[in-house]
């Protein structure tokens, strides 16, 4: 009896041990009577796109100017004065913002780069990330979120959510890869 007792404990010590695996749970945090299956939290960075933009085509010297409105993986819109014009995303090499330019921040406080407002530490390039992990929230302030845990490491990811808490990421210079279905993102923290 004995023996068939201490075949039970080590059977449900093993697959006790084999849940911690599978759930990648640190043994320090473990209790076994109430722990619940956590789903991870993906959260996106929030940044701003300043109000003005210059997209420059691939096919020529060309470029189109206004407000990014609009971006998905086929096509890119902009608005200048009341007009809106959608550009294939396959034609746009990438999207520069002007660095006098305004931009909101997620209060909706209008900040303007250069003058009596410095960046809070230096620009930082963010990619590849998936297009669909791109979204624009408001297009009015051009507010908009990046999900970046598929691209960058943990550690790296908490920097840039640390300095997301106090400063607003603002959006320099967009890049696009539509072979990889990608973008890189050039950022400076304000």
């Amino acid at each position: 009896m004995k023996a068939l007792s201490k075949v039970w404990i080590l059977f449900f010590l093993t697959l006790a041990a084999c849940w911690l695996i599978v759930f990648k749970v640190p043994v320090g945090e473990v209790n076994l009577l109430s722990q619940k299956p956590v789903l991870a939290k993906i959260t996106p960075i929030p940044i701003s796109l300043p109000s003005d933009a210059e997209v420059q085509l691939r096919s020529s010297n060309e470029t189109r100017s206004g407000k990014v409105i609009g971006l998905d993986s086929q096509q890119l819109t902009l608005q200048r004065s009341s007009e809106t014009t959608s550009i294939p995303l396959n034609t746009v090499d990438r999207v520069v913002y002007d660095q006098s330019s305004p931009f909101y921040r997620a209060s909706g406080e209008i900040v303007i780069r250069g003058g009596q407002t410095s960046p809070n530490g230096p620009q930082d390039t963010w990619g590849p990330i998936p297009l669909n992990d791109f979204g624009l929230k408001d297009v009015s302030t051009g507010q908009a979120g990046v999900v970046l845990d598929s691209v960058l490491s943990s550690t790296e990811l908490r920097g840039i959510t640390v300095v997301a808490r106090n400063s607003t990421y603002v959006t320099d210079e967009m890049r696009f890869d539509l072979q990889q279905g990608t973008m890189t993102l050039v950022v400076t923290p304000y």
